[in-house]
């Protein structure tokens, strides 16, 4: 389940990154789903798509997944990064 939460989240970055509009959208979106969560309406995310961009999630995804995915992907645009799969560890 993870994988398909990291490849949304890639989905997302590069539907962000496309245009302003775009950028925004994910900024209205976010505001929407905290606020569904905020007024415990809970719901389900199934898909989305906009100017040739689409990405779905599991019927079982809730709304808190929807914020969560959307919070990481709105994070890297600001930080301009990208999502990895690496671990880095210490062992002492």
């Amino acid at each position: 389940m993870a994988g398909h939460h990291s490849k949304v989240v890639k989905s997302l970055i590069r539907y962000g990154n496309t245009s302003a509009l775009n950028r925004a959208n994910l900024n209205t979106w976010h505001s929407a789903a905290i606020e569904e969560m905020s007024n415990n309406k809970g719901g389900q995310i199934v898909n989305g798509s906009t100017n040739g961009s689409s990405f779905g999630l599991n019927p079982s995804a809730s709304i808190h997944e929807w914020v969560a995915l959307l919070e990481t992907a709105l994070d890297h645009l600001e930080r301009g990064t990208k999502p990895t799969n690496r671990t880095i560890a210490r062992l002492c």
